[in-house]
């Protein structure tokens, strides 16, 4: 606003130089500059038919007072429409120079405006940019917060997990060991009883007899080559299942030869599955096995 006030006080101070010096213009105005017009002046002369006469020019004639008159009038007529033309020159040049200044003016006004319409706008911008920064800054923490709360809750969660997996696996390790335990102490009781049993029945000759029901079995499967001699005794291991299925036969000593012991690994898989103890303690996974080649049928 101070700067439009100053241009405007600028502009009439201008125009009121420039009317002063078209005053100055008028008033020292030099009447005298024009040359007057020059006086028309009438010489007769009279022609005479005499070669040898010659006319002289008469003198000029004083101009009269209406041509005198008329002379200033003129003069006057010219000057006034000299003046006149001067005047509307000065003018138009200070027609000319008011609208340059005006121009000018609005020229200045107008890339002020447009300078504070750019520094308006530049600054909306600026500050529309930082408040995008803003915005995305505080999204990136809000983001970054929320993925470590995720991947703090995630933690505590598989923390949790792997606690209660472990305290399950510990419970489970302990149940089972507890269940071996109980059912090694079963076993070994078992076992035990079983055995005692055994001594017993081993005591009153039960084993004796479960072995040589298997020995009669055998027996009367065995064929014993032609040619054999008589009164030859072979030793025979037999490896069984519970099931009596023979598992392995070894004809651990024979004097007989070959084809003897070959005969009685025969029998014994043809016997197979051994017949099964009365009382299950006294079954006898292992088995040594003699016979002799006089019982044979």
């Amino acid at each position: 606003m101070r700067h439009i006030l100053d241009n405007a006080i600028a502009l009439i101070g201008s125009v009121a130089l420039h009317g002063v010096l078209v005053a100055l213009l008028l008033i020292n105005f030099d009447w005298g500059d024009e040359p007057p017009p020059p006086v028309q002046t009438t010489i007769k002369a009279r022609i005479v038919s005499d070669e040898t006469t010659v006319s002289r020019p008469a003198p000029p004639a004083e101009p009269s007072a209406a041509e005198i008159a008329e002379r200033q009038r003129q003069e006057a007529a010219a000057r006034e429409r000299r003046q006149r033309e001067e005047a509307a020159r000065l003018q138009r040049e200070a027609e000319a120079r008011e609208a340059a200044e005006r121009e000018a003016q609005a020229q200045a006004e107008r890339e002020a405006q447009e300078a504070a319409d750019r520094q308006a706008r530049e600054e909306a911008e600026r500050q529309a940019r930082e408040a995008e920064q803003r915005q995305a800054r505080e999204e990136a923490e809000r983001q970054a917060r929320k993925e470590a709360e995720r991947k703090a809750r995630e933690e505590a969660e598989r923390q949790a997990r792997e606690e209660a997996e472990r305290r399950a696996r510990e419970e489970a390790e302990r149940r089972a060991a507890e269940a071996r335990q109980a059912e090694l102490d079963a076993q070994l009781q078992d076992a035990l009883e079983a055995e005692l049993a055994r001594e017993g029945a081993i005591e009153q000759g039960l084993q004796a007899k479960y072995i040589e029901v298997i020995r009669q079995k055998v027996r009367r499967e065995w064929r014993v080559p032609p040619g054999a001699a008589n009164d030859i005794v072979c030793t025979v291991r037999v490896r069984q299942l519970r099931s009596g299925d023979v598992v392995s036969v070894v004809v651990s000593d024979c004097p007989g030869g070959e084809a003897l012991s070959r005969s009685l690994s025969i029998a014994v898989n043809r016997a197979s599955p051994l017949p099964p103890p009365d009382d299950p303690s006294l079954f006898e996974p292992n088995l040594v096995l003699r016979f002799n080649t006089s019982e044979s049928e």
